[in-house]
């Protein structure tokens, strides 16, 4: 999902649909404000801004998720442990949560394509 995460931020990036204010202009460092937000979309049936499109659900983001997932699965566990490794030490506390992901779909997703080196 991390992966899926971070290629929806680039992709809302690279197509200017997010909003960030420089730290200069935050009332407080650290507040919420200084939070990305979506730039809501014009819902054309309702004349009402929506920030629907942009939010990370399975229906937008399901099918990126799911591949990543295939490509996961295909991963040697020494490599996979590595990565677990590496990543651990970007979660706070010490009991990590475990979750099971099932991939539904085999398609030829580049996203489902990365190669263990």
């Amino acid at each position: 999902m991390s992966a899926a995460a971070v290629e929806r931020a680039f992709n809302m990036w690279a197509e200017r649909k997010i909003n960030w204010d420089p730290p200069a202009a935050q009332s407080q460092a650290g507040s919420a404000a200084r939070k990305v937000k979506p730039i809501r979309d014009l819902n054309k049936a309702t004349g009402k801004n929506i920030s629907s499109s942009a939010t990370f659900s399975d229906a937008n983001w399901g099918k990126a998720t799911r591949s990543y997932v295939k490509s996961i699965k295909a991963l040697k566990p020494a490599t996979m442990d590595d990565i677990a490794t590496k990543a651990s030490i970007y979660v706070p506390g010490k009991e990590h949560a475990q979750q099971s992901v099932t991939s539904v779909d085999g398609n030829d997703d580049p996203r489902a394509c990365l190669l263990d080196v």
